[in-house]
């Protein structure tokens, strides 16, 4: 199985990348650049460039050959809030009609904790950033593609627990960008995470408890 990480340079993508790898998983990592970095030259991974701005659907597809599986972890960052309605949505939905034209089937989004709810928007920092993947995540669920989305409160460099939870308790709005990435390696090959979307907040739950209780 070869996984195509959009964002796979990111704190939260390079989690992904480097549990991927662990599972001996053939791993592309998707970025602007088109380079690594010190993190991924330690791992045996390849690089392409994607800029999904700039980019139109037929020049991403063409850079998706032999990809089985397509993650999305990349996001507009708070100093650049202008970029969310270019990459989180446009750019999501551009890799979105560019993996069903070459026949790639899964796609799994990192979305935020928020994002499902206009009623909320307007609570954060950048709600640009949560209107782009509230679009993003409709356009994905229409799209026909076996999605899962996955969405985190506040991220924190923590250690991998292996454990969540689907519920806010009040005080768990802390989860560890290693347990996000567990659950979106473990989410690729499960059927009962397809055509899922839910929010993982820091818990107790196994992570494979928690996929059954989808």
């Amino acid at each position: 199985m070869t996984v195509l990480v959009i964002g796979g340079t990111g704190r939260t993508g390079f989690q992904i990348v480097k549990q991927l790898v662990n599972e001996n998983k053939n791993v592309i990592v998707g970025n602007h650049s088109g380079n690594g970095n010190i993190k991924l030259s330690k791992l045996d991974v390849s690089v392409r460039k994607f800029d999904l701005i700039k980019e139109n659907v037929a020049e991403i597809a063409s850079k998706l050959g032999n990809v089985d599986v397509v993650i999305f972890a990349a996001g507009a960052s708070q100093s650049h809030p202008e970029q969310a309605e270019w990459l989180d949505l446009d750019g999501a939905v551009k890799l979105m009609d560019a993996a069903k034209r070459v026949g790639i089937k899964r796609y799994l989004m990192v979305s935020a904790t928020g994002a499902a709810d206009r009623a909320t928007w307007n609570i954060y920092d950048i709600p640009e950033y949560y209107i782009a993947k509230y679009y993003a995540e409709k356009e994905l669920k229409h799209s026909g593609l076996i999605y899962t989305v996955v969405r985190p409160p506040i991220l924190s460099d923590g250690s991998l627990t292996g454990k969540g939870s689907f519920h806010k308790t009040g005080n768990n709005d802390v989860v560890s960008r290693a347990d996000v990435a567990n659950m979106v390696v473990l989410s690729i090959a499960d059927a009962r995470a397809f055509n899922q979307s839910f929010d993982l907040y820091g818990g107790v739950e196994s992570m494979d408890d928690l996929l059954g209780e989808l």
